[in-house]
């Protein structure tokens, strides 16, 4: 998502930057002008030498971060399909939570973004001189940093351990959030900057969608409270932390090395020797004895009576 909005806002300041060229030879510098003076001359030079560059870079950057994306995807799939996983509306749920989790981390960034460009506006600007409310304005912008952290943590535990209580806390927080920044374009001063300054009102917009999304989302995580997914989450925490879990496995697609749950190395299974060519494919090892055995037997039935060499 941020790559992407990278892009997009690259893309557009592209865009801007010409559109404002546009607009300034047809106002001030082309023939038959009032003024017919090239005011700057170089001002969009210099600027469009940085942001085409910036725009090839990051839709570089875009282009391969989707691709890592779809190859970690496409191998967390292919892997999760050898383990015995969750129940599939226990997964729905999870998906859920992870969604909200994914809100609350990019609102860190985003929200942290619009209020300080915000602030920094209301204070080193000429807006400061006409503005009626900067102490209101300031206080939003302190509530909004004090709140911040204890609403991002609300939502991750109260979710993750259904905690009825905390939930409610988070919501709270979340409607105060809102109302608060919502009150903020019955300003004049806000309204003005917003609609003057593209990169404040882009990430205002995406911080007040981030915020009504973790909301949401947090609605639906709570009616779906009960239906297992604290009980999924503690058994696999407990088993992580017990070193029972797939990540800690080592299984080479292309060297054909197989796990081992005994040796600390995970180098090779107690009941398959490390050069032979079959891949440990089962969830358990009394599969492998199963093939084993099937072997023996077809051995057997071709001829081969001496099974203490098998």
């Amino acid at each position: 998502m941020t790559r992407g909005l990278m892009t997009a806002w690259s893309s557009y300041e592209l865009w801007r930057t010409l559109n404002f060229k546009i607009i300034f030879q047809m106002l001030y510098a082309n023939p038959g002008t009032p003024c017919n003076i090239e005011f700057f001359s170089e001002y969009f030079q210099p600027r469009l030498a940085y942001e085409v560059p910036n725009l090839v870079l990051n839709a570089i950057g875009f282009a391969f971060t989707c691709w890592l994306s779809w190859s970690l995807l496409r191998m967390y799939n292919s892997q999760a399909m050898r383990y015995v996983g969750a129940p599939e509306h226990i997964n729905r749920i999870n998906k859920l939570f992870l969604a909200v989790l994914s809100c609350l981390q990019l609102e860190v960034f985003i929200i942290v973004t619009a209020t300080g460009l915000w602030i920094d506006a209301l204070f080193n600007t000429a807006i400061k001189h006409i503005s009626a409310h900067t102490p209101a304005y300031l206080g939003v912008f302190i509530t909004t940093s004090i709140i911040l952290t204890p609403w991002i943590a609300l939502g991750w535990y109260s979710i993750k351990r259904e905690m009825k209580r905390a939930i409610l806390g988070f919501f709270f927080l979340a409607f105060v959030l809102i109302v608060g920044w919502s009150v903020m374009f019955y300003s004049l001063v806000y309204r003005w900057t917003f609609l003057q300054w593209p990169f404040l009102a882009g990430c205002s917009v995406c911080s007040f969608v981030l915020i009504v999304s973790s909301t949401a989302l947090g609605i639906a995580c709570r009616l779906n409270f009960g239906k297992g997914l604290k009980q999924y989450l503690a058994a696999e925490a407990a088993l992580a932390e017990s070193g029972f879990a797939p990540e800690v496995f080592r299984h080479d697609e292309e060297k054909n090395t197989p796990f081992d749950l005994a040796s600390p190395d995970y180098k090779h299974t107690s009941l398959q020797s490390p050069t032979s060519p079959m891949k440990y494919e089962q969830a358990m090892p009394t599969y492998h004895y199963a093939r084993q055995s099937s072997h023996m037997r077809s051995t057997s039935t071709g001829g081969n009576q001496n099974l203490g060499c098998e």
